[in-house]
């Protein structure tokens, strides 16, 4: 029988700074998530809906 890998759960702090570094730095998803040991689908997820959110007026971070 396969063994379930718990899901993990990240703060909004982290997954900021994971999409920061793909979108203002320019490295790669792969690169990134590589480093900071997530899986690539995962930061691909959150640069997608990072991409298509707009901040509401008045500037706020982003709601995950």
């Amino acid at each position: 029988m396969k063994t379930r890998i718990p899901k993990r759960t990240y703060t909004t702090q982290f997954r900021e700074a994971a999409v920061r570094q793909v979108i203002e730095v320019g490295r790669t998803a792969t690169d990134v998530s590589c480093s900071l040991d997530i899986s690539p689908k995962t930061l691909g997820n959150w640069v997608r809906w990072a991409a298509r959110w707009t901040p509401p007026r008045g500037g706020c971070t982003w709601r995950w």
